[in-house]
């Protein structure tokens, strides 16, 4: 595979409990699969990065939208309607490094 597609999630560390993480990185990932559907035969990658809490994660997805980035953010009810996680679509790595830093 020359150039392998990643998909970016990010979570929030601050949540609740380790349980809560997991299911909010679920979350996302549902919702960028269901989005951005399958594009190509190849297997995607996922990489997960912990943002400190909402503002970061916010960040986050202001770069994404600087770099013409699609993403998914997920909002939980539970959590007063806060974002909790968001999944970029699939991208090389090259490209994520829009993230770094």
């Amino acid at each position: 595979m020359k150039n392998p597609l990643y998909i970016y999630i990010f979570v929030r560390k601050d949540l609740p409990s380790k349980e809560q993480i997991c299911v909010q990185t679920a979350h996302a990932s549902m919702e960028a699969g269901i989005y951005f559907g399958k594009k190509t035969a190849e297997p995607y990658y996922f990489a997960l990065l912990e943002v400190d809490d909402e503002e970061v994660l916010k960040g986050a997805m202001g770069r994404c939208d600087y770099n013409d980035v699609q993403y998914r953010a997920f909002v939980e009810p539970d959590l007063n309607y806060t974002f909790t996680a968001m999944a970029t679509e699939p991208m090389t790595k090259e490209h994520g490094k829009i993230f770094k830093d």
